[in-house]
C-alpha cells in the first residue's frame, strides 16, 4: 500500500548503504524514496615544492576523472532504486555533484521536501571520524528535518 511519507535514502552502494535502504523500507513499506547518490567532484591538485609548482591536472584529464565519476554514481543509484522497489517502496532516483557530501545529502532532503532522511553508519568513532569526518554526521547537525542514522550491522554492539 503506498504511503504519503517521503523518505531521502543516501546510498552509496556500500553494504551499510544497503542494510540502511532495507531497514528504511521495513520501517516505512510503500513510502515514496528518493534515492541519493552524491559525489565530490575531484579536487585540482597543485603544491608548491623545493623543484618549483607541480602543475595541476590538466583539465581534459579533471574532466575525464569527473565524468567517470559521474557515469559510476549513476550506476549506483540506479542499483539503489532497484533494491528499494524490491524492498517495496517507489523509489526515484537523483544523482548529484557537491561538496561536501553531507551537504548535497541535506540539499536534496530540501529540495524534495523529505519528511524523513536516512543514512547509514560505519561506526567509526573516535579520531577516524574526526580526521575523516562523518557524512552521518555531518547531515544530522546541519539537516533542518528529521534524521534516521542507521548503524552498520557489523558494528552494533554485542547483545547482553
Amino acid at each position: 500500500m503506498p504511503s504519503d511519507t517521503v523518505l531521502l535514502i543516501a546510498f552509496d552502494g556500500s553494504d551499510t548503504s544497503r542494510h540502511a535502504l532495507e531497514r528504511a523500507a521495513a520501517l516505512f513499506p510503500g513510502a515514496k524514496a528518493v534515492i541519493a547518490t552524491v559525489w565530490e567532484p575531484t579536487p585540482v591538485l597543485s603544491a608548491p615544492g623545493a623543484l618549483g609548482t607541480i602543475d595541476p591536472l590538466d583539465i581534459e584529464s579533471q574532466e575525464r576523472v569527473d565524468k567517470a565519476v559521474s557515469t559510476t554514481a549513476q550506476r549506483v543509484v540506479d542499483e539503489g532504486v532497484e533494491a528499494a522497489n524490491a524492498a517495496g517502496l517507489v523509489a526515484e532516483g537523483r544523482v548529484t555533484e557537491d561538496a561536501p557530501t553531507w551537504h548535497g545529502i541535506v540539499s536534496l532532503g530540501d529540495e524534495v521536501n523529505a519528511d524523513v532522511v536516512v543514512v547509514g553508519s560505519r561506526g567509526h568513532g573516535g579520531l577516524r571520524s574526526a580526521l575523516l569526518g562523518s557524512v552521518s554526521q555531518g547531515v544530522v547537525h546541519h539537516a533542518h528535518r528529521p534524521v534516521l542514522v542507521i548503524r552498520d550491522e557489523e558494528h552494533k554492539p554485542p547483545k547482553k
